[in-house]
């Protein structure tokens, strides 16, 4: 799996911030990129985002475990008001992972700048997580396949 996606991404420092993700995640993104092709996609962009749409769950201090994911689905159906106060990258411990399940989007796109993705590709991946009409086919593309579990 490691191997396939070191080839379609091409590229170095995209790989070394995809790699910082479990393994779980990783199967996730190349899952993504594989339904998009199956589906007749073949948009450059769009693909590259498939490969990195959720980079910005890990950074050097940590990652977005599955700890992290409960505590978000719980505190979404608990206490919506606790995800809003996590809201800062200084945030201590465990709480880190919170904030990085939580803006993950904003930090991937940010990410995928400053190793040189193309300004279409950030904004599908900063956008990956929106489930209102967007009005972009490929944006939309991008979600639906984001939210099919793995096979």
């Amino acid at each position: 799996m490691d191997a396939r996606l070191r080839q379609l991404l091409g590229d170095e420092a995209q790989w070394e911030l995809l790699a910082r993700l479990a393994p779980y995640d990783r199967a996730h993104h190349l899952a993504v990129y594989n339904r998009l092709v199956e589906q007749g996609h073949s948009a450059p962009d769009l693909l590259r985002a498939a490969l990195l749409h959720d980079i910005g769950k890990a950074d050097a201090r940590s990652r977005v475990r599955l700890l992290h994911r409960v505590a978000i689905v719980v505190l979404r159906s608990v206490c919506p008001g606790a995800l809003r106060r996590i809201n800062r990258d200084t945030m201590p411990g465990l709480f880190h992972g919170l904030y990085l399940a939580q803006h993950h989007a904003r930090l991937g796109s940010a990410l995928a700048q400053s190793v040189g993705c193309t300004a279409r590709t950030c904004a599908l991946i900063a956008l990956h997580e929106r489930r209102d009409d967007v009005g972009d086919a490929e944006l939309s593309a991008l979600i639906a396949a984001d939210e099919r579990p793995l096979r």
